[in-house]
C-alpha cells in the first residue's frame, strides 16, 4: 500500500492536486476567449499559454513532497509544535522541477516567452518576489531537502497524467 503524502494537514497531495486541475480546467472554459484575444494582440500561440499554465499547476507543488514538509504536516494533523526554522518553502524546492521541464516545454514546442515564466510563477505563488528574493533567505543558507522518493513518483504521475488528459502530444518526463 502506497504512504499518504499530504498537502496541507486536511487535505492529501492527491486531493489538493484533483482541485487545483479542476480549477484549471474551470478557469480555461472561462477565459478561453480572453486567452485567444490576447494571443492575437500580443503575437502567441494560445495553446501555449494553456500548456504552460497547466505545467505551472501540476508542478507548482512538487516541493511538499520533502520529508520535512511531510514532517511538518504530520505534527500540525497531530497537534504537535514544529520548529518552523526546519521547513524549507516547497516553492522553492519545486523550482527546479519547473525550470527545468518549462525548459523543455520551450524546447519540443517554442517559447512562450523569453523569460522562465512558469518558475516565476511557481516560485511566488506564496512570497513576494524581489531581484535579491530576500523572501527566501533562510532558505538559501538550508541544505536542499531531501524528497520523498515514492511521494515525488505519485506527484509525477499525477502529473503526467494530467498533461496525457489535457495534452496528449505532449509526454512529460
Amino acid at each position: 500500500m502506497s504512504k499518504i503524502y499530504y498537502a496541507k494537514p486536511d487535505q492529501t497531495y492527491q486531493e489538493h492536486f484533483d482541485y487545483v486541475l479542476s480549477a484549471w480546467q474551470d478557469v480555461r472554459i472561462a477565459k478561453q476567449n480572453l486567452v485567444e484575444r490576447l494571443a492575437r494582440k500580443y503575437d502567441f500561440e494560445a495553446e501555449r499559454f494553456w500548456q504552460s499554465s497547466l505545467l505551472c499547476v501540476v508542478l507548482h507543488d512538487f516541493g511538499k513532497m520533502t520529508a520535512n514538509f511531510q514532517e511538518m504536516m504530520d505534527a500540525l494533523k497531530n497537534g504537535r509544535r514544529f520548529d518552523f526554522q526546519k521547513n524549507y518553502r516547497h516553492e522553492l524546492a519545486s523550482f527546479l522541477f519547473v525550470i527545468v521541464s518549462g525548459k523543455k516545454l520551450a524546447t519540443d514546442y517554442g517559447l512562450l516567452s523569453a523569460a522562465p515564466v512558469e518558475s516565476l510563477a511557481v516560485v511566488g505563488h506564496h512570497k513576494p518576489l524581489n531581484p535579491a528574493l530576500s523572501s527566501f533567505d533562510r532558505e538559501g543558507w538550508s541544505p536542499v531537502p531531501q524528497f520523498a522518493q515514492e511521494g515525488l513518483e505519485q506527484a509525477f504521475n499525477l502529473a503526467k497524467q494530467a498533461f496525457k488528459q489535457q495534452f496528449p502530444e505532449i509526454y512529460l518526463r
